[in-house]
């Protein structure tokens, strides 16, 4: 390792996670929580604006990861995974020795330390062996290190030698530190100003070409030792339109699937059996936090939940054999860009499955739907006909190999309940059904039933498509 170059290092804490939370008990390696993915968005922003990066290393745990994935889409950098620098919890105990050699930390050998138990040593010297690897590789460049607290108060101790120091770390805080004259300076402790700034919209994202994904090419960012709404989306899929679903997407076992505008995880649950990998995104924190529950609950470890703008994904082209997205058009703003980057993110060959609530033909029905929609649900953006996606698919350069709408029976309060509407929206709800059973003014040929609840009929289109192979470039010959 040099000595000579200036260094700068930040020790961020990842954002909160479940685990957190509930203990690690409810899950060891738990991804974050809905306020830690908005967490993550203000430490990236700020860090953009205050703090130049060069590199950003991550924990191999998930809730570092999934921190260091935000960081790396502000910042178009790459995240390269360090092994070591996992936490010390349960059950990463098991890790270490019964018994170890009692020593003094590594800059001040002759002083022994406090922190003699046999097991803290041998961690202490896996984290420090750790940040060693990190620093012979990208010394004299400005490197953001995505961790753990515990990991961080021990790093900070044997960097400036205050090893009867205890440090305390908030979610996403940042310690600095920057080598210069040969010697660490320690800058700042526990920096987490960022988490009282207000969220922005997603800037222009950093070219594909920038940004490496761990999750599908872990071969080329891995560093081991010698070894955007905040409201809830859930999917009101009955039992026999998941099994619909899976079957119209056709999954086999060799395959990476990306499920696009995920809600809790619904689909993306259903389909991991059934696929090697797949990766689910949202843009909402609240969706992203109870599709981590519903992963921990089914026990599936083949599926990564993720942030990303169905517009903007941070995935590199051809990377994916089968895109899914389930009653999530009518929430993007930019429905066509969306199915343009299906369409990029998909390998030649691959599927794309859309399962889509359509609009009525007629404009004023279709006007009314969504104005029904959109006081139910506040991130509906617009109802698009059967004819508009066709179309939209069309234009995006991709071939329909199915196409088939169905009529799904809907009650009003369980339509109502997947929302956690609450009872003001439940009224006003009611009442814009109710004044449109005459005349079937809504398109939804709603009626009350004799029980008293009011039931309507809702449109779902089911397509599946598949993007053409590319063909052999001409190499154009000649005679003479």
């Amino acid at each position: 390792m040099e000595t000579s170059d200036t260094t700068h290092l930040l020790l961020i804490r990842h954002a909160e996670s479940l685990s957190n939370i509930y203990g690690a008990d409810f899950s060891p390696d738990s991804g974050l929580t809905s306020r830690g993915w908005q967490q993550a968005r203000r430490l990236a922003e700020w860090l953009a604006e205050n703090e130049p990066i060069d590199v950003i290393i991550s924990s191999p745990l998930l809730r570092a990861r999934q921190t260091a994935d935000i960081l790396a889409m502000h910042l178009g950098r790459p995240v390269h995974i360090q092994y070591g620098l996992e936490e010390t919890s349960h059950p990463y105990w098991e890790e270490f020795p019964s018994f170890a050699e009692s020593r003094g930390l590594p800059d001040e050998p002759w002083i022994p330390t406090l922190e003699t138990a046999p097991t803290y040593v041998a961690f202490r010297d896996r984290v420090v062996r750790a940040l060693r690897a990190v620093l012979d590789r990208f010394w004299g460049q400005r490197i953001a290190i995505v961790t753990h607290g515990g990991t961080m108060a021990t790093l900070l101790r044997s960097l400036i030698g205050g090893h009867h120091v205890r440090v305390y770390q908030e979610n996403t805080a940042i310690h600095k530190l920057v080598w210069a004259e040969k010697q660490w300076m320690l800058v700042y402790v526990n920096k987490t100003e960022h988490l009282l700034l207000p969220l922005r919209p997603l800037a222009q994202p950093p070219s594909q070409e920038e940004i490496a994904d761990q999750e599908l090419t872990p071969a080329a960012t891995e560093t081991e030792p010698q070894s955007l709404t905040p409201t809830l989306r859930l999917h009101d899929f009955t039992q026999a339109q998941i099994e619909h679903v899976v079957r119209a997407a056709q999954p086999q076992p060799h395959e990476k699937v990306l499920d696009m505008a995920t809600g809790d995880g619904t689909l993306a649950v259903a389909l991991a059996p059934h696929v090697e990998r797949i990766i689910a995104v949202d843009t909402s924190p609240d969706s992203l936090e109870q599709a981590e529950r519903a992963r921990l609950e089914a026990g599936v470890e083949n599926l990564h939940i993720r942030w990303a703008h169905p517009e903007q994904l941070p995935f590199p082209d051809n990377a994916f054999d089968l895109v899914t997205c389930a009653y999530g058009l009518h929430h993007f703003e930019d429905a066509a860009a969306a199915i343009r980057e299906m369409m990029r993110v998909c390998r030649p060959g691959g599927r794309i499955l859309i399962y889509e609530p359509v609009g009525d033909v007629d404009p004023v029905k279709r006007a009314t739907q969504d104005v029904i929609e959109l006081r139910r649900d506040s991130s509906h953006v617009t109802l698009l006909t059967a004819d508009q996606i066709r179309d939209l698919v069309a234009e995006a350069g991709l071939v329909i190999e199915q196409d088939e709408t169905d009529e799904i029976e809907r009650h009003l309060d369980e339509w109502l309940d997947t929302e956690h509407t609450d009872e003001e929206t439940v009224e006003a709800v009611t009442a814009m059904l109710d004044a449109a059973i005459e005349g079937d003014a809504a398109g939804l040929q709603v009626r009350r039933e004799r029980d008293g609840r009011l039931a309507f009929r809702q449109r779902v289109l089911t397509l599946l498509a598949f993007k053409p192979m590319e063909e052999p470039a001409q190499t154009g010959e000649t005679s003479s």
